[in-house]
């Protein structure tokens, strides 16, 4: 019976995100992809000096995550060794091992106990509470030779010169060009082969939002957070499935439908004339996804993202020939959008995207893919009372309803939405219906026909953003 051994990153986002510099936050995206790759890990294991140490085949790609299979009473010690050469190249991330025997892979993170073999590492703190911080994250404290911590440094030191700040003496010179990209290089080179040229990586929140449509401010852009929907169920029942083979085979193919889900969206949204690449992907996991993306076009991104890692999978369910209650139980993907203006706090649309996505899986109960929104600039950072989830085909349903609203000049539809959210439901539909045959917008008295005075307001709501 095989032992597998996982190490990886533990609360990636908030680690990418504590640094305010696009940069930076740039930089330690590639740091955990170089750190956790199959080349460095490959390095390690033969540096490792330990015989039948191998990269878990069954495992599939994700940033920031390394899975082994290791000979049986030797787990913990190779734990102990993999944490410590990771902190050599993460400086500052929290990072965690376990490891367990199991017949497959899937049966030992199915059957993993809460308090199973685990060794977590943290990262150094200070102990001085005089020290200067660090000028960029603010949460460690400076090197003697620079005014930063040793994790920014190392952010630094990778991120090209795509807007970093100066290298400490010693390293690379400053006309050295360093590909710091990681899964930002894979999806610009994926979409360069459909444009027939390749876009710039953008420099700053800046450059992406920049690349809105010319009607609008140019300034926004939004913060997209993708997770898995129904993979415990899923996993649950492909656990009793008699062919081994393809419990190993899962994995891998998640992870290919989360990539190639990626690629394609990135690709419908990005335009022969743009500069710079519209997305960018922070880190890609298994099932996992953060990415950043111009304002007015999150709603085609996060709809072409979620409708491609669902036919992924059904692809996948008929090559695996996965039986009927598999089938059933096949895995989607939801998502929180969170739209605010460049210069908003990246580390803050982070967490408000997340808390977006985590009310989507609620609404919902993961059942299907659906969608959370807010627009800070619009809303605060919290959603109104009335704002409600909209699944992906309901999206797809009403895709017509939210072209024809926003059809109504930009004024009108904040008078509509002001008359919407007056009084009762039914002194708001009558104020919207006097104003809309005023106004001769036939729209709002076939929607209110039809649709409740909250599900008109919210599809008036999506068409700051939606572009059709």
């Amino acid at each position: 019976m095989p032992e597998y051994l996982d190490a990886a990153v533990v609360r990636i986002q908030p680690y990418i995100a504590r640094t305010p510099e696009l940069s930076l936050r740039r930089g330690a995206s590639w740091m955990i992809t170089k750190a956790t790759g199959d080349d460095a890990v490959d390095a390690w294991i033969t540096d490792s000096g330990v015989p039948q140490v191998a990269r878990n085949p069954e495992a599939g790609h994700a940033d920031g995550v390394v899975t082994l299979t290791v000979p049986d009473g030797t787990a913990a010690s190779l734990a102990r060794r993999l944490l410590l050469h990771l902190r050599q190249s993460i400086p500052g991330a929290d990072l965690q091992a376990s490891w367990g025997q199991a017949a497959t892979y899937l049966e030992f993170r199915g059957n993993q106990p809460p308090g199973g073999p685990s060794l977590r590492a943290l990262p150094p703190v200070a102990d001085f509470p005089l020290a200067e911080t660090c000028e960029s994250c603010r949460a460690d404290a400076c090197d003697r030779s620079s005014e930063m911590c040793a994790d920014c440094t190392a952010r630094a030191a990778v991120a090209g010169h795509r807007r970093a700040r100066p290298r400490p003496a010693g390293q690379e010179a400053a006309g050295q060009e360093v590909d710091a990209l990681g899964t930002e290089r894979l999806v610009i080179d994926a979409v360069s082969q459909a444009l027939g040229r390749k876009p710039r990586p953008a420099r700053d929140m800046g450059d992406v939002a920049g690349l809105g449509d010319e009607s609008g401010n140019r300034n926004h852009v939004a913060t997209v957070a993708l997770d898995g929907n129904g993979m415990g169920g899923f996993f649950a029942t492909l656990a009793s499935h008699e062919d081994a083979s393809i419990k190993k085979r899962i994995s891998p193919e998640i992870s290919a439908a989360t990539r190639s889900a990626l690629i394609s969206a990135a690709s419908a949204v990005t335009r022969e004339a743009d500069r710079f690449m519209p997305v960018i992907p922070h880190v890609l996991g298994g099932d996992d996804v953060v990415i950043s993306v111009t304002a007015d076009r999150a709603w085609p991104f996060t709809r072409a993202f979620l409708g491609g890692f669902a036919a992924a999978m059904h692809v996948t369910a008929e090559r695996l020939m996965l039986s009927d209650p598999l089938r059933q139980r096949l895995p989607s993907m939801s998502a929180g959008v969170v739209f605010a203006h460049a210069k908003f706090p990246y580390a803050r649309a982070v967490r408000l995207a997340e808390d977006a996505l985590r009310r989507a899986k609620r609404d919902t109960r993961g059942a299907v893919p659906a969608v959370s929104w807010l627009d800070v600039t619009a809303d605060g950072e919290a959603p109104p009372a009335w704002r409600l989830t909209q699944t992906v085909d309901a999206l797809s349903r009403r895709a017509d309803d939210i072209a024809a609203l926003g059809g109504i000049p930009a004024s009108g539809r904040q008078a509509l939405a002001r008359l919407l959210a007056r009084g009762t439901d039914e002194e708001s539909q009558a104020a919207a219906l006097s104003w809309a045959r005023r106004n001769n917008h036939p729209v709002v008295p076939a929607l209110l026909e039809t649709s409740s005075v909250t599900e008109v307001r919210n599809l008036l709501a999506l068409t700051r953003w939606w572009r059709s």
